[in-house]
């Protein structure tokens, strides 16, 4: 995962042997990145070109035999082998020479790719005839791949020179694997826990954070996670504590960091921990100041973490001297060997001593609150936390404010006069988060303070804030009744800001739920107020809503209201209201079917202006996603779903969009309870965000062939096919409805349906009415008019494409079959052709998405109608490669449940061989994880059984 770019190149330079261009790769790597992983796949790949292969490794073990890996290579290819084995003990040149001329035979006969992992242990013989071998294959076609850990190259490794060598004389190509990125560490974690959807974000984030994307680490880490029961899946998604998550340190990882901790003087060890307090990075004055050591003595400790792979020299970004530890496994290790009254009292040194710098207080907030929070002192770590809040908030990271807020009211006595203060702004920050229920439950408490100290103002704020969330969650008419609330408490309490903001609400929740005549006066108002007082957040709202209301009329002139409101926003530098009218005005192109592009183009517009002010809208990451499914773009529709989490309307929307895709890829099985919580919230929220929730689950339904289900879900909205609703997912509803009982061969319900959409009035313009379209082809095609049915799924396609995009991945996918057996059953000669390009387009687009699943059936669908396909890609089914014995051994090991550790001690080798060997059988296996080779050890004692 995450190696394209690295195995491209691989790939290059083992296709250019076949013109006798050889080379010598060098592939450096922290031990568990993933190079036994890449090489295995790069070894796969030369196998289907032909390509012979030939595999050795350099263990601690073995590192005393001369010339170990190359006669592993080059002994069995030769009847003389035992003869070069036994000369091996009195090498001299004429030997060296032989060996190296046997090297070069086997790329003569055709190309061969010879592989040696973990270098970094191999025999000085091996590493003496590296630089003479690379030079002679250059005119042959061999690549000689050799791969070491970089992370044991300190300064008197014995491959350093080697390698410095090789660089100087430009005698190989240098190729390193880092860590994965954060997105691949999402997919990497999914694939690990065996699960189709994203993992909690937070447990992603966090575990990227910790163990600096090694897949090695990770695994561990998950692992111990799920021994200890700090592994839940709820909702069908894997959660872990976060308090669990800053304490998962596996003893393998713990006793590997340990042994070079160890190795150090003790008042080095301790300078590191004190270190480690700090941070993840830290800085040399601030050590300096607080170990109070000399400079030397100082800089003689940082050398030596240095050296044992314990620490690195920040050195770019930075004005001052900067270090780091490798990974934040590595510091947690070291940090642990306090004791707990060591650290409190080592915590507030360092806080003291951040306090005591110039200046720093202002950027150093939040490592204040954290080590003042970690020294017990709850009267200096609130009064940060309260300063990390306010600068998060400047910068509009929400979420982290949130904590700061969270964290400062825990440490507040019980009788402190600002309670309902503080509970107030924590409630407006979980407003800016998305964090709908902590707004409740923190405004809750804000207004009953408040009532109980007849503070109407704050009470009425209090109940604003309640009205926004409840609306987020799709309670919109409660939503209506608590803004109505808050404008009754304000009505005579002489606070025109406050009335300004709470009309504002009012004229929101309105104007969403449709009902213009409540939404334009209090709007208007609000303007009126806003304008007097110096209220532009406020006054964007107003006219945010003014514009959302008057849309509804889908005319060029009332969507330029909205348009305006926007503009008034970007030139008043008002943030929140802005990207609310930004995604306001994409609604209303959806609903009043402007062209895709445009649509489109207001996406691109609120996903840049929230990028450009530093936010994460759940809006954008739903629009994207739907975006992505119409694209045939999955795999970064289904990472965005992981930013998406939580309650309310988008997230629902989130929601639907995912379960469309998992169904796709997996069948109807990954549907889980994912529409469970959409398909509630359609029983009490309005007409606009219904039509659009119910449109998106049934085309998840009856993608997964529950066509029964879906049908009855959408018999509930045929009242709104008969009135001619103009709300565009009406069409998306009314063609999968049709579809789903064709399929269910429930003619009945088919003409229901179809009856329902020909006697509507016709409201919509033709041009634009595909549902309309849809059912006359369906009526057309049951009545025998192959011609006319043919027409109007073309143009129900046309429609869906231009103007419905938003509703059309069913659709499309139904339509396509419908055109493909039309056609067939004309049985004209140019039919056949037509039919086959249609098929030929879809399966296109289905591959492109890796919809498995859905490919399956859809092949399966077009065989007896004698369409031609290529082979439709599967997942790839695991290698059954032939383990060596020791390999065999091993993976019975790892069956029974233990660590490297535990296997190293079993059969009396290092933990590192141990762990070499495993990488080597996940690699042969292609596996992504220790239960993989498990479960297949197990699989295999059954068959044998």
């Amino acid at each position: 995962m995450g190696r394209d770019v690295e195995l491209r190149r691989l790939v290059e330079l083992v296709d250019a042997s076949r013109t006798e261009t050889g080379t010598l790769v060098l592939v450096a790597g922290d031990a568990g990145v993933g190079k036994t992983a890449l090489v295995g796949r790069l070894v796969e790949s030369a196998r289907a070109r032909g390509i012979r292969t030939f595999q050795a490794a350099c263990t601690d073990v073995d590192a005393r035999r001369p010339f170990g890996p190359l006669l592993d290579i080059a002994g069995p290819a030769t009847p003389s082998s035992d003869a070069t084995s036994r000369a091996a003990s009195g090498a001299g040149p004429a030997f060296e020479i032989a060996l190296t001329g046997r090297i070069l035979e086997l790329g003569r006969e055709r190309p061969a790719l010879l592989v040696i992992e973990d270098l970094q242990w191999a025999d000085p013989a091996t590493t003496a005839l590296l630089p003479h071998v690379a030079r002679r294959i250059r005119d042959v076609g061999v690549v000689l791949l050799a791969t070491y850990r970089s992370d044991e190259m300190h300064r008197r490794h014995p491959l350093r020179p080697l390698l410095a060598e090789l660089t100087r004389g430009r005698l190989a190509e240098h190729l390193t694997v880092g860590p994965l990125n954060e997105s691949d560490t999402v997919d990497f974690i999914r694939e690990t826990l065996g699960s189709t959807r994203t993992p909690d974000l937070e447990l992603c984030r966090v575990l990227h954070r910790v163990c600096g994307g090694n897949p090695f680490h990770m695994e561990e880490v998950l692992r111990s996670l799920a021994d200890r029961g700090d592994l839940a899946l709820r909702d069908g998604v894997w959660h872990s504590p976060r308090a669990a998550l800053a304490l998962a340190l596996p003893e393998s990882l713990r006793d590997a960091v340990l042994q070079r901790f160890r190795s150090l003087p003790e008042p080095s060890q301790r300078m590191l921990q004190i270190a480690a307090l700090i941070g993840q990075e830290f800085d040399f004055e601030l050590l300096h100041d607080v170990t109070a050591s000399s400079e030397d003595d100082l800089i003689a400790t940082l050398r030596a973490g240095i050296e044992a792979q314990l620490l690195l020299e920040v050195t770019t970004g930075t004005r001052s001297d900067r270090y780091a530890f490798r990974h934040a496994l590595t510091r947690e290790a070291v940090g642990l060997e306090l004791l707990a009254r060591e650290r409190r009292r080592l915590h507030g040194s360092i806080a003291r001593a951040l306090e005591a710098r110039a200046g720093a207080i202002e950027g150093s907030a939040r490592q204040l609150a954290y080590h003042f929070d970690e020294a017990g002192d709850a009267a200096q770590a609130r009064r940060y936390h309260e300063m990390a809040s306010a600068q998060a908030i400047q910068t509009y990271a929400y979420r982290v404010a949130l904590e700061h807020q969270e964290r400062a009211l825990a440490l507040c006595e019980a009788d402190d006069p600002r309670l309902a203060e503080l509970h107030l702004e924590l409630a407006r920050t979980a407003r800016l988060a998305s964090d709908h229920r902590a707004t409740i439950r923190a405004a809750e408490i804000a207004r009953e303070a408040y009532a109980a100290a007849a503070d109407r103002s704050g009470a009425a704020e209090a109940i604003r804030l309640m009205s926004v969330a409840h609306w987020m969650l799709g309670e919109g008419e409660r939503a209506s009744a608590e803004a109505a609330e808050a404008v009754r408490l304000l009505q005579d309490a002489g606070d025109e800001r406050a009335l300004a903001a709470a009309l504002a609400d009012v004229a929101r929740v309105e104007s969403v739920l449709g009902r213009g005549g409540a939404a334009i006066p209090a709007a208007e108002r609000a303007v009126e107020i806003a304008r007097r007082s110096d209220l532009p957040e406020v006054e964007v709202d107003a006219l945010v809503s003014r514009g959302t209301s008057l849309a509804h009329a889908c005319t060029r002139a009332s969507t330029a209201a909205l348009r305006e409101a926007v503009d008034r926003g970007l030139s008043l530098g008002v943030v929140n209201a802005t990207a609310r009218g930004l995604n306001n005005l994409h609604s209303a192109y959806v609903r009043c079917r402007a062209p895709a592009v445009e649509q489109r183009r207001t996406t691109q517009a609120l996903a840049e202006f929230d990028a450009r002010h530093g936010m994460e809208r759940v809006s954008v990451v739903a629009r994207e996603m739907a975006i992505a499914v119409l694209d045939g773009e999955w795999e970064v529709g289904l990472r965005r779903a992981a930013d998406a989490r939580g309650d309310g309307l988008f997230p629902s929307y989130v929601r639907l969009h995912e379960a469309f895709m998992l169904v796709g890829r997996f069948g109807p099985a990954a549907l889980g309870d994912l529409l469970d919580a959409p398909l509630r919230m359609r029983t009490h929220i309005g007409w606009n965000t219904r039509h659009w929730l119910i449109a998106l689950a049934l085309q998840a339904l009856v993608l997964a062939e529950r066509y029964a289900d879906g049908l009855r879900i959408a018999d509930e909205e045929l009242e709104s096919v008969r009135t001619a609703d103009l709300h565009p997912a009406v069409d998306g509803t009314a063609a999968v409805a049709i579809d789903a009982a064709r399929l269910l061969h429930d003619r009945a319900a088919e003409d229901r349906w179809i009856d329902a959409v020909l006697a509507a009035a016709p409201s919509i313009p033709v041009e634009v009415d595909a549902r309309r379209a849809y059912a006359t082809a369906e009526r057309a095609a049951s009545d025998g008019d192959t011609d006319t049915a043919l027409a109007q799924f073309e143009r129900a396609a046309r429609i869906f494409g231009d103007e419905l995009e938003q509703f059309s991945a069913y659709p499309r996918a139904s339509i396509s079959r419908r055109l493909i057996e039309l056609h067939l059953g004309r049985g004209l000669h140019e039919d056949r052709d037509l039919a086959q390009a249609e098929f030929d387009r879809s399966i296109a687009f289905w591959t492109k998405a890796k919809a498995t699943w859905y490919l399956d059936r859809l092949t399966a669908w077009a065989r007896p109608l004698g369409l031609r396909f290529d082979a439709v890609p599967s997942p790839r089914a695991p290698k059954r490669a032939l383990l060596t014995a020791r390999e065999r051994e091993i993976a019975a090991l790892i069956a029974e449940g233990l660590s490297n550790k535990d296997i190293g001690s079993r059969l009396t080798i290092s933990e590192r061989t141990a762990e070499g060997h495993v990488e080597r059988i996940r690699a042969k296996l292609g596996f992504h994880s220790r239960a993989q080779i498990a479960a297949w050890h197990a699989q295999l004692a059954k068959e044998s059984a």
